[in-house]
């Protein structure tokens, strides 16, 4: 993923989304929330090339003509906040299971939550 974003995008900078993170397995999975209180932490890039990279990133992701449906992610454009202030919309996966009995990561920050 990172070597995808960084020879076709612009790091914009850290964000939070209105929604609530859970461990899927070794990977996270976000569903929005109505709570302001939830929020999920992520980086911003800006797409050079949207139209090419957006299929790749659906690829990585799973969706497509190549996978079975129903996908287990769907790509919707919803607002985010950046650290300086600045609300903008972003393309954001949203996991599309259940979430019942999965572990939530309360502070909405998986890399944090990983260690990393």
């Amino acid at each position: 993923m990172s070597a995808l974003l960084s020879g076709s995008a612009s790091y914009l900078g850290e964000a939070h989304f209105q929604g609530k993170l859970y461990r899927i397995d070794y990977y996270p999975g976000v569903v929005a929330s109505d709570h302001p209180e939830d929020l999920v932490v992520g980086d911003v890039f800006q797409l050079q090339s949207p139209d090419v990279t957006l299929p790749e990133l659906d690829d990585y992701e799973g969706i497509g003509p190549a996978y079975e449906e129903p996908y287990e992610y769907e790509r919707c454009l919803l607002p985010v906040t950046l650290t300086n202030g600045q609300t903008m919309r972003c393309w954001i996966y949203l996991y599309r299971y259940s979430v019942e009995g999965l572990e939530r990561i309360a502070d909405g920050d998986f890399l944090a939550h990983k260690g990393i």
